[in-house]
């Protein structure tokens, strides 16, 4: 069996991303999970930082290897920083990411998403003071939003337009 590769922003962690990294653990030996642009925080679309996502992350997933995966001018860089890894298979639902990895003739395995669920849909739940956003989590990333104060994070990011 394989090392597999989970990248994601995870802004934050919900249940499609829980979804997607359990369909790679049936499949493979082991797995590591890539939280890009782990050097962004604080904006509308990047609220939380690296740790606080790593965290929502080993909510669910304890032993997990978690990286962080920074921006890059070029893909190549990118593709390059990740390639250190050790990985044979790359799990995504990002286009971006598919095209990147399938150019380098690089194994990807696209998992059916879960439908009305994203990051972005959670944010705007938060904004708009929708507290059902929590159906959409993990109930062990539920602690760690509260622990975090994610809801007033989330909330400052959108007040300061960034």
């Amino acid at each position: 069996m394989a090392t597999a590769l989970v990248i994601g922003r995870f802004q934050p962690f919900h249940k499609g991303h829980e979804f997607l990294i359990k369909e790679a653990l049936k499949e493979n030996e082991s797995i590591i999970i890539a939280v890009g642009s782990s050097q962004e925080s604080r904006t509308k679309k990047n609220p939380f930082n690296y740790k606080e996502r790593k965290k929502l992350i080993q909510s669910c997933f304890k032993d997990a290897k978690i990286i962080p995966v920074p921006d890059y001018e070029s893909d190549d860089d990118w593709v390059n920083y990740l390639l250190k890894f050790k990985f044979e298979i790359v799990y995504s639902n990002n286009k971006w990411v598919d095209e990147i990895f399938s150019k380098i003739k690089f194994k990807v395995k696209k998992i059916k998403e879960l439908q009305n669920i994203s990051s972005t849909i959670i944010r705007k739940m938060i904004i708009d003071n929708e507290k059902s956003y929590k159906k959409l989590m993990p109930k062990n990333c539920l602690k760690v939003m509260n622990d975090i104060n994610a809801e007033r994070i989330i909330k400052e990011c959108f007040k300061t337009n960034k």
